[in-house]
């Protein structure tokens, strides 16, 4: 994420990418993932048996990490994010920050998954999904409309 937030504007200047374009493309992502998110259901027994411990690990994390860990959504976030910053002319501490504070929080979640998975159980896990797809979704819908104004500013 740091890396992202660093190096991101310089990767897409480098290939001619508009942050319009960019801005719609991670909106893709985020909606794509949200809807995913949203559609998914968790049907798994949990057992004491090792194989069961796999299921429950996978079950716990999955719903919990998508929208944390780093993935396209995540990169293209930090890049749209640091772009606004540096067009404000402010210097990105506030992300850096959030990062950091993301950074740990992920490893807090993935070290007490089997903890949080047991507390919330396989309902609470299904709520938690739905919950961040929700605002995964959000954030998606909102790039996309942020990069369509901004491509096509008489169209808003």
């Amino acid at each position: 994420m740091i890396t992202a937030m660093f190096t991101g504007m310089a990767v897409l200047n480098f290939f001619e990418i508009s942050i319009s374009a960019f801005r719609i493309a991670g909106g893709l992502l985020l909606l794509n993932t949200g809807l995913s998110m949203m559609a998914s259901s968790r049907q798994v027994i949990v057992s004491e048996n090792d194989t069961a411990f796999s299921k429950m690990i996978s079950m716990a994390v999955i719903p919990i990490s998508i929208p944390l860990t780093t993935g396209a959504g995540t990169i293209s976030t930090v890049i749209l994010f640091s772009q606004q910053f540096h067009l404000a002319g402010k210097p990105a501490f506030e992300l850096l920050g959030a990062i950091l504070c993301m950074t740990l929080l992920i490893y807090l979640f993935f070290r007490y998954s089997i903890l949080i998975l047991r507390f919330l159980g396989e309902t609470g896990m299904d709520v938690l999904s739905k919950i961040f797809g929700l605002i995964t979704l959000a954030l998606g819908v909102q790039f996309i409309i942020g990069g369509i104004r901004m491509a096509f500013p008489k169209l808003m």
